[in-house]
This record gives C-alpha cells, structure tokens and sequence, in this order.
C-alpha cells in the first residue's frame, strides 16, 4: 500500500490512461467518433507517466541500473513527443482541442522535468 501511495501521481496517471484507451474503443464504434485523441492522451499518459515513475524512483536511490533507467525514460519521453508533435496540423488541433493537445503533453513534460532536474533526496526510502 506504501508503493501505491508513494508513486499515487503516476498511478493515476496509469489509469488516465487506461480510461482514455477505454474512451477510444468506445469511440471507434460511433459514426462520428474521433479515437485518435484518446490514443495521443493514452501514450502521453502511460509514457509520461512510467518515465517520471522511473525518474523519481532513480532520483530516491532505489534504481539499481540508474544508466539504464535514464535510457529508458529518455526513449519513453522522446516517442512521447514524437507522438504529439508529429500529428498532422497540430496548430490547429491545439487551438479546437487544448487539452488533449496541449495540456495534457505539457503536464507530462513539465512532471518529468520537475523529477528529473528535483532536488536529490538525502535518505533512501525502503519500500
């Protein structure tokens, strides 16, 4: 239950995602249904969120290949914003869908950024 609420940011994260691949299976089967959104929030959620989860616990000393970590989360992040900002007329997608287009990559961004470069933690935590 301590693992559950130490890494409860990404978790939610995880299931935000789990939900937005839920949405677009729905979504596939509307005559009007737009999934690809809900799959773009999907990767930036489940990417976003297993990079920050790897960062934060490579940043408690809990890593043991802390080199490889750092590979992974750079690979994770880098098809991440590939995903985004590869889409076709992203300009205009921002400006009729900012959340999925917009918020949701910059939140994922901005948490890993905030593990990445954080203050390193002086006690390792055992959990």
């Amino acid at each position: 239950m301590k693992r559950i609420l130490k890494h409860l940011g990404s978790n939610l994260a995880l299931l935000f995602g789990v939900l937005c691949i839920l949405t677009a299976a729905h979504q596939t089967t509307q005559p009007n249904g737009r999934p690809g959104d809900y799959i773009l929030m999907a990767i930036v959620a489940f990417f976003g969120s297993i990079a920050y989860r790897s960062a934060k616990t490579r940043k408690l000393g809990e890593a043991k290949s802390p080199r490889l970590r750092l590979g992974i989360e750079f690979a994770l992040m880098a098809l991440m914003i590939a995903a985004w900002l590869l889409q076709n007329s992203l300009a205009e997608r921002i400006a009729t869908e900012p959340f999925v287009n917009f918020i949701v990559p910059m939140w994922a961004i901005a948490a890993y950024c905030s593990a990445f470069f954080g203050k390193r933690s002086s006690a390792n935590s055992s959990a």
